[in-house]
């Protein structure tokens, strides 16, 4: 009861009765105990994952083993570190234990041999756990049980998902380089046998990280086998990359200028067969949704088109393929996005400038989160993924159409824990990755790696002293700035809180920042009467200039 996560299989209820039955033993009554126990779990219409595996040229798609490959890694996380306190071990992860829902989502199932532990990481049994094949050497030998038991079963499944029922047993003829070779160039064939497959640069990367990884896994010494948080992050690196290949492969974007002559930016969406029509109308309407707010970028028009291609087949047979083209047009943002602004304290955009970007961003998502009748939540809010116009007004930019066929496995700086233990998506997701943000734009881009470092005040002291050396300078105001970025900090630091119950509601940041702005409405009226001063002086000196010269003619 006590394990919830999108990746386990979940209970729904449970029977234990007791009832006493009357039996006839030699002439004379008995009343027998029967006890009958029933756990109610949720159906699985896809049965398990052992009905699925082939080898690479035939069955499921590269796709959808990638996926199951990452949801049992994420449910195996969630066993292993979900619970500070305790850990579960699996002990009996096998095909047979994962379970598929009506859109091949992986659940693990079946917790007959599991055990729960403490912070020990090694024990020792006497009773035999697990299924042969998918038992780690030490447990045949000395019996120990510790989370890399699990993490050898993780690898032989991953094994037998990207090739086969055979593949592990193939694996130990051959040596791991030639078996990692053999594996992507079956793949390779098949894609190549495909006329639409599209994707097979990011489609390589994974097989190969994933097999690599997966003969890591069963290493006979339990050492050097990776710790599933370790094959988590591999494969988040692996997304990371697809990230930068995504212009590539996605999308292109280019400016131009439209016949009234404003500009825009054309974003190309290239075919792939991962971004369906129904995931892209989704996408589409929620761009149109979000429209009309200085926050967020202006969709100015698209296109979408679709028609027919002539392919030659390796056999020599033609095939006509379709093509599909979509391009999205938006304003024009001429300062790019704000990562290439972002510096440490000491240079780069002043600190009233930095303020106005953080007020914009959040402007931009609380019109996100409530400003619309269904709120969008973004996902990806990154610096990147915010652009500056002209005038360094911040916009909201990249609701998702290249995040479509990335799994929802971003980059991980700006992904809260609940996410990434238990896939949970609240409003409170955009929070934690918008204090990342405001970490970012006030000290800098390794600002975060450096608060994580640091006691939170320890933190907030020094880039106060940061600034006030660069604000005194050019204000006199310097201590009352000083205190709005020593705020904006602490904004910063409740919005990453751990626990998603306790980070603000982005209303509530929006008016925990106003209270900071009297520092700005003061200097701007000192500015406003020192240049009024200016004003009246010359004003009154032009004015005796001109009356002098006409009385002399």
């Amino acid at each position: 009861m006590m394990v919830k996560h999108s990746n386990i299989i979940r209970l729904v209820g449970y029977c234990y009765e007791i009832r006493h039955k009357s039996i006839e033993a030699k002439g004379q009554y008995h009343f027998a105990k029967i006890t009958e126990r029933a756990l109610c779990f949720e159906y699985m219409e896809g049965g398990s994952l052992d009905k699925y595996l082939s080898d690479e040229s035939s069955g499921l798609e590269w796709h959808s083993r990638y996926k199951i490959i990452n949801g049992i890694c994420e449910g195996l996380n969630y066993l292993h570190n979900g619970s500070k306190d305790n850990h579960i071990y699996h002990l009996d992860l096998k095909p047979a234990n994962i379970l598929l829902d009506e859109n091949m989502m992986p659940k693990i199932a079946d917790f007959g041999l599991s055990k729960l532990f403490g912070s020990t990481q090694t024990h020792i049994t006497r009773n035999f756990a697990g299924t042969m094949g998918y038992v780690p050497p030490e447990f045949i030998d000395k019996r120990q049980i510790s989370k890399k038991y699990d993490i050898f079963s993780l690898g032989v499944i991953i094994i037998e998902i990207m090739a086969g029922p055979s593949g592990y047993s193939r694996s130990g003829k051959m040596s791991s380089q030639e078996f990692i070779e053999l594996v992507h160039e079956n793949w390779k064939n098949r894609w190549q046998a495909t006329p639409r497959h599209t994707s097979q640069e990011a489609d390589s990367l994974e097989v190969k990280t994933c097999i690599e990884m997966a003969l890591k896994c069963v290493e006979s010494d339990r050492t050097k086998r990776p710790t599933i948080m370790e094959v988590i992050n591999k494969l988040n690196e692996i997304e990371t990359l697809k990230l930068s290949l995504v212009d590539q492969v996605l999308s292109h974007s280019e400016h131009g200028i439209l016949q009234n002559g404003q500009e825009i930016a054309v974003k190309k969406l290239y075919s792939n067969l991962t971004i369906e029509d129904k995931q892209f109308k989704t996408e589409f309407d929620n761009l149109m949704r979000v429209q009309q707010h200085q926050n967020i970028i202006s969709l100015v028009g698209y296109c979408y088109e679709v028609r027919h291609k002539l392919f030659m087949l390796d056999n020599g047979e033609y095939a006509l393929a379709r093509m599909e083209e979509r391009a999205l047009c938006f304003e024009y943002m001429p300062n790019g996005s704000l990562d290439k602004h972002l510096s440490d304290e000491s240079s780069g955009l002043g600190w009233r400038t930095r303020y106005k970007i953080m007020k914009g961003i959040c402007k931009g998502l609380n019109y996100l989160h409530t400003g619309i009748i269904k709120p969008v939540y973004h996902l990806d809010l990154k610096p990147s993924n915010i652009l500056l116009d002209k005038n360094m007004v911040p916009k909201i930019a990249d609701f998702g159409l290249s995040r479509v066929n990335l799994l929802m496995v971003l980059c991980s700086a700006y992904v809260p824990t609940e996410y990434i233990y238990r896939r949970h998506i609240s409003s409170k997701y955009d929070i934690f990755s918008l204090g990342v943000i405001f970490i970012e734009l006030v000290s800098g881009p390794m600002g975060y790696s450096t608060y994580v470092e640091m006691v939170p005040e320890e933190f907030i002291e020094l880039v106060q002293n940061n600034w006030r050396n660069r604000i005194r300078m050019t204000s006199k105001f310097a201590e009352e700035y000083c205190q709005q970025v020593k705020r904006c900090i602490e904004i910063a630091l409740k919005c990453l809180e751990v626990d998603k119950n306790n980070r603000p509601a982005i209303g509530d940041i929006i008016s925990m920042l106003t209270e900071t702005e009297t520092v700005e409405q003061q200097e701007d009226e000192d500015n406003y009467v020192f240049c009024f001063s200016i004003y009246t002086v010359l004003n009154f000196y032009f004015n005796d200039f001109f009356i002098n010269s006409s009385g002399t003619e």
